[in-house]
């Protein structure tokens, strides 16, 4: 297992996986994770949106980027959980 997809693990974006959901529909051979959003609203609190996405894109599959929310950072739509 990756580090990026160990329960836990922060990406550079501030999105914490909290488990492993299943096969992906979209990306043959991977899995889909479930993420929360860490990153601060206005006010202080976290966003909080939980979403699917695949392992790669977890810390952007080589980029280094991290997968952005999809509701505060504007990031691509999470895959289904």
């Amino acid at each position: 297992m990756a580090k990026s997809t160990k329960t836990g693990h922060v990406n550079p974006q501030q999105q914490r996986v909290i488990r492993r959901v299943g096969p992906s529909t979209s990306l043959p051979h991977q899995n889909i994770y479930e993420l929360e959003c860490l990153r601060p609203k206005e006010g202080g609190d976290p966003c909080g949106n939980r979403y699917g996405a695949n392992g790669p894109d977890i810390d952007g599959a080589g980029t280094g980027t991290g997968r952005k929310c999809p509701v505060c950072q504007h990031g691509a739509e999470g895959e289904k959980l």
